[in-house]
């Protein structure tokens, strides 16, 4: 119910829902606590939709016209679904760091193996 209020702008009733969880006191340190880890998640995955729904604009503006930016936004979903699987099983086994630390490293690496900057010399 707290997530559903927060979810829907209605962070005060929201809160008031995760204190009475902890004793009804609104500034319960775990009330509080929950309160901005269920806000934060929402803000990000309001994010992820946000991108969701521009994707064939996108592609569009990308070089894909009509039933291609279509398609392309069907295949970025599917990378979406496929790259929330190995998680599941790789942070139980592995712990948070090391996966954070190999998608830093990825990061930093794959501008290296751009071709971008070798075309301008």
């Amino acid at each position: 119910m707290g997530r559903w209020l927060i979810d829907n702008d209605k962070d005060e009733e929201g809160l008031r829902v995760l204190a009475d969880l902890h004793g009804g006191d609104l500034n319960h340190p775990a009330a509080k606590a929950e309160f901005r880890e269920i806000k934060e998640k929402v803000i990000f995955e309001n994010g992820i939709n946000v991108i969701s729904y521009y994707a064939p604009r996108v592609f569009e503006q990308a070089g894909w016209i009509g039933r291609e930016a279509i398609l392309m936004t069907g295949v970025n979903a599917l990378i979406y679904v496929a790259s929330t699987i190995p998680p599941w099983y790789l942070v139980d086994r592995w712990g948070r760091r090391p996966i954070l630390l190999s998608g830093a490293g990825v990061v930093c690496i794959t501008p290296l193996l751009d071709e971008t900057p070798l075309m301008m010399f």
